[in-house]
C-alpha cells in the first residue's frame, strides 16, 4: 500500500508540474491572448505624456520573475524598433523618467503573488549615456524569449 500512495503522489507533482509549466504565459499581446490559455497575461503599451511609451507585462502565478523581466525588456526594444529607433531609455517610473533617471534593466513586482512589470521607454536616434541599443537588446534576449521548450 505505501508502494501505490508514493507512486501516486510521485504521479501526480510530476503531472503538476508539467500543467504549471505548460501554463505559464507565453510572450504575447495581452490583447489577443486566449482566457484558455492565458487569462489576462501578455505585453501591452500606451502612450504617455512627453514621448514616453508605457510598457506592461503581466504574467500568471505559473510564470517566474526573470521571465517577466526578459519579456518587458524584450517588448520595450520592439517597440524602439517599430517606430525606428536605434536606441532608447528605459525608467522603473514615472517620477524616474521625468528626472531623466535611466535604468538598465526592468525590475518586475508582484501583485497577488503574480509577476508583472511595469516600465516607460523613450526613444532616442543617437547613442548616448544610459541608453540601450535595440539592436542589441533584441539579439541578446531573442533566443531566451523565443526558447525552444524542447
Amino acid at each position: 500500500m505505501r508502494n501505490h500512495t508514493t507512486s501516486c503522489s510521485l504521479a501526480l507533482a510530476l503531472v503538476l508540474a508539467a500543467t504549471l509549466t505548460a501554463c505559464s504565459t507565453a510572450y504575447q499581446d495581452a490583447r489577443s491572448s486566449s482566457l484558455v490559455k492565458n487569462p489576462g497575461g501578455g505585453y501591452d503599451e500606451e502612450r504617455g505624456p512627453g514621448g514616453l511609451i508605457k510598457v506592461r507585462y503581466a504574467g500568471n502565478q505559473a510564470i517566474l520573475m526573470y521571465q517577466v523581466q526578459h519579456y518587458a525588456l524584450y517588448r520595450c526594444a520592439e517597440i524602439a524598433q517599430r517606430e525606428g529607433s536605434p536606441y532608447f531609455a528605459l525608467y522603473q517610473t514615472l517620477a524616474d523618467a521625468l528626472q531623466d533617471r535611466r535604468a538598465d534593466t526592468v525590475r518586475p513586482t508582484t501583485l497577488l503573488g503574480i509577476p508583472h512589470a511595469e516600465v516607460y521607454i523613450k526613444l532616442h536616434p543617437a547613442a548616448g549615456p544610459g541608453l540601450l541599443s535595440t539592436a542589441q537588446t533584441l539579439a541578446n534576449l531573442k533566443p531566451i524569449v523565443f526558447k525552444d521548450p524542447t
